[in-house]
C-alpha cells in the first residue's frame, strides 16, 4: 500500500537495496517514522514493520488513519475544507491546526497541509499551486488506506529511541535520520511540531558505543556521514535506487553494523 503522505526528503530510493539487506519475514523497528513511504513498501513485501513516531502529532495522524481512513477522507473532501486553498488561510492553519479539538479534524488538516506544502511539511512550507494536488487517485489512496504487516508503536519521546522496545522478536532496527546537521542545539525545537529533532552526534555516539543489535541508518547525502561511520558498512544510493561510487551522484546513504 502506498502512503497518502508526501515527503520529498524520504529515503524511498533505498528500497531496492533494503530488500536485499532485510530478508522476507523479518521484523523491523523503524525509528523516526514519518511519511511511511519506505515502511509500507517493505511491509507489502512480507516484512513486518513496527513504526515508532518520535512525536505526538505524527503518531496521532497515523493512529486516526489506521483506525478510520474513510472518516479522514470525508473531512478532507467536505465543503469547509474545499475553501482552504488560499495562501493566507494556509499560513494561518499551519500555525493553528494542532489546536483543533477533534483528533480526526487534526488528522485531516495534517493531510491537507502536507499536500498543500511544496516541501511536504505541515506547519510550514510554501503553497504548492499544482492543480492535481487533490486528484481522484490521491484521494482514493487516502480513503482506502490499509497497511498490512504494520504495527504503530507508542510515541517515543526524548531519547527513548535508544531503548529496546518490548515487542518480542525484532531482527533489525531502522533509523530514518534525514539530513545530517552539524549544530543542532540540544533542546532546540526550531522545526514544526510534526518534525523530529535529531541530535546526530548523539545518534553517532550511540551507534558506536551502545548499539548491539543489527541496525541500519538512513541519511541523505553528506560528507560528514562518511567520516562518522567510516569503520562500518556504507552503501551510497543514487536517485534511481542503484548503488553509486561517488558522493556527488548519491541521493541517500545506508550505514549498517552487520
Amino acid at each position: 500500500m502506498k502512503t497518502p503522505i508526501k515527503n520529498p526528503n524520504s529515503h524511498a530510493s533505498t528500497l531496492r537495496e533494503l530488500k536485499k539487506i532485510i530478508q522476507t519475514g523479518a521484523v523491523v523497528n523503524s525509528f523516526f517514522f514519518y511519511c511511511g513511504a519506505l515502511e509500507f513498501a517493505l511491509s507489502s513485501t512480507d516484512r513486518f514493520i513496527i513504526g515508532h513516531p518520535s512525536n505526538v502529532a505524527v503518531h496521532e495522524f497515523w493512529e486516526c488513519l489506521l483506525r478510520d481512513p474513510s472518516l479522514v477522507y470525508e473531512i478532507v473532501i467536505s465543503e469547509p475544507f474545499s475553501k482552504l486553498r488560499h495562501e493566507r488561510i494556509i499560513a494561518f492553519l499551519q500555525e493553528k491546526w494542532i489546536y483543533y479539538k477533534d483528533p480526526f479534524v487534526r488528522a485531516a488538516l495534517f493531510y491537507t497541509l502536507n499536500q498543500f506544502s511544496k516541501n511536504g511539511k505541515v506547519s510550514s512550507g510554501v503553497l504548492d499551486d499544482d492543480p492535481q494536488l487533490f486528484n481522484e487517485w490521491k484521494l482514493n489512496t487516502l480513503k482506502k488506506f490499509k497497511a498490512e504487516n504494520f504495527h504503530l508503536a507508542e510515541c517515543l519521546k526524548a531519547n527513548n529511541w535508544k531503548s529496546k522496545p518490548r515487542l518480542g522478536r525484532v531482527d533489525y532496527n531502522l533509523y530514518n535520520l534525514g539530513f545530517y546537521q552539524h549544530n543542532l542545539l540540544r533542546g532546540n525545537s526550531s522545526g514544526g511540531i510534526e518534525e523530529s529533532q535529531i541530535d546526530h552526534q548523539e545518534v553517532s555516539d550511540f551507534f558506536h558505543n551502545s548499539c548491539d543489535s543489527p541496525s541500519i541508518l538512513l541519511y541523505k547525502k553528506h560528507p560528514q556521514v562518511l567520516k562518522l561511520y567510516a569503520k562500518y558498512n556504507i552503501i551510497l544510493i543514487g536517485k534511481r535506487g542503484t548503488q553509486v561510487k561517488n558522493l556527488n551522484d548519491c541521493e541517500d546513504i545506508i550505514v549498517t553494523n552487520f
